[in-house]
């Protein structure tokens, strides 16, 4: 399992002024950062208030503000991230080994417990890949960006409030403390900004997520490729850009070739039938299944976060609907929102043609409502779901066929609860 330096989140060329530091803390702390004073001090020669004027030049700061974590001064418990690499450098330069620098380097990390900046939130030290941080950085890979500015901020955006909640929780999971979502006028969608340099960093130096425009480039991290916890990445990245189509198919579909790939090898190792394919059309790879048998489809419904937008979507459409409408408006406005803008018909002119022609099969309807009969099979599927039509078998010799017709009884119709 991949350990993080901690040490690393310090930027020299970002971090220039002490309020904008990364701090550290945790049991034992201050005693690892004496013995590194202590042996510094004792192989020069020197006092420790001279090594603290000499680092305060180094550090381009006030002598008091080193001074003060030097004597353990009421209230300087934290020791800002660029110190404690100081006080390493002047270390190794006392003749130290590879191997005395490397346990040095882990024992400092194994005792951090805490980070912040200033007076930020206090975050949990995150030392390895877990299933939430590998859940939530698949979130941002897919639906979010670090931004460029000086203090870091993390954005994910969705149109499903639920799938944002998740990220919230997991956040909260990972580093301590909440986020709030929030709904987004502009894009009619819902986000989750995370105003923290620590947590923007930690994405972008250890899981390799790039600041700024990333939609080409991303791909798996190699810390959770390395780890246990790769269908936990997947389980992040589809939540937020996997799409439950009405034929009971899943697909995700990524201008990145090699996140793409990455899906496609997570999935099919964890025995999910899935093909990877490329649309020059529009450039996008798609990792995609066929429609799924009940089997199958338990094995998605288990995969995806419970009680998310996607996964009652899926359950429902293995396991019937359960919004009951009021009024007929109601019903097929939620079948059309259902079903996207890619509709070539809308419902109501499917419902209201097939109540106008009484008993019709799928010949004479798709005629009257000039489109392919395939294209009509996902409309009557769906309908025939919803309780808003029935059918009926006729035989006609050794052919069978089905007549649908209009249910008026609007009490036991059915619709999706998620547009």
């Amino acid at each position: 399992m991949t350990k993080f330096n901690l040490l690393e989140l310090h930027n020299s060329n970002i971090d220039k002024k002490p309020r904008m530091w990364i701090h550290i803390n945790g049991m034992g702390i201050t005693n690892v950062i004496d013995l590194l004073i202590n042996d510094i001090c004792r192989t020069n020669y020197t006092s420790k208030h001279q090594l603290s004027i000499k680092i305060s030049r180094i550090l381009n700061c006030n002598s008091h503000t080193i001074g003060k974590r030097f004597y353990h001064c009421k209230g300087y418990e934290w020791y800002p991230i660029h110190l404690v690499n100081t006080l390493l450098d002047l270390w190794k330069e006392t003749g130290k080994s590879d191997y005395d620098v490397k346990n040095m380097l882990e024992m400092i990390n194994n005792r951090i417990q805490f980070l912040r900046t200033g007076r930020s939130y206090i975050h949990k030290a995150v030392k390895e890949v877990s299933p939430s941080i590998a859940k939530l950085c698949g979130a941002i890979i897919a639906d979010g960006h670090i931004t460029k500015e000086r203090n870091s901020k993390i954005y994910i955006i969705d149109n499903y409030p639920k799938s944002i909640k998740k990220c919230a929780k997991w956040f909260e999971d990972i580093f301590g403390f909440p986020q709030q979502i929030k709904k987004s006028k502009k894009f009619d969608a819902w986000y989750l900004k995370i105003n923290s340099k620590i947590a923007a960093r930690i994405f972008n130096i250890f899981f390799e997520i790039p600041v700024g425009k990333k939609s080409k480039i991303v791909k798996e991290p190699h810390c959770i490729k390395e780890s246990k916890y790769r269908l936990d990445f997947a389980n992040g990245v589809l939540l937020m850009d996997g799409c439950i189509e009405t034929d009971n198919i899943i697909s995700f579909g990524t201008v990145s070739k090699k996140l793409a790939e990455d899906i496609f090898e997570i999935l099919e190792q964890n025995n999910f039938s899935v093909k990877l394919s490329y649309k020059p059309s529009n450039k996008i790879f798609m990792v995609k299944t066929n429609i799924l048998n009940k089997r199958e489809s338990k094995k998605w419904i288990e995969f995806f976060e419970k009680d998310t937008e996607k996964w009652q979507k899926l359950y429902e459409i293995n396991y019937g609907f359960n919004k009951k409408p009021k009024t007929f408006e109601e019903a097929f406005n939620s079948f059309n929102g259902y079903c996207g803008n890619s509709n070539k018909i809308n419902f109501k002119e499917v419902i209201l043609t097939i109540k106008e022609l009484e008993n019709v099969n799928k010949k004479i309807l798709a005629t009257k409502l000039n489109i392919g009969i395939s294209t009509l099979h996902k409309y009557l599927w769906l309908l025939e779901k919803a309780k808003i039509i029935k059918v009926t078998r006729t035989y006609q010799g050794s052919h069978i066929d089905n007549e649908y017709f209009y249910n008026s009884n609007i009490k036991e119709w059915r619709v999706p609860s998620v547009n």
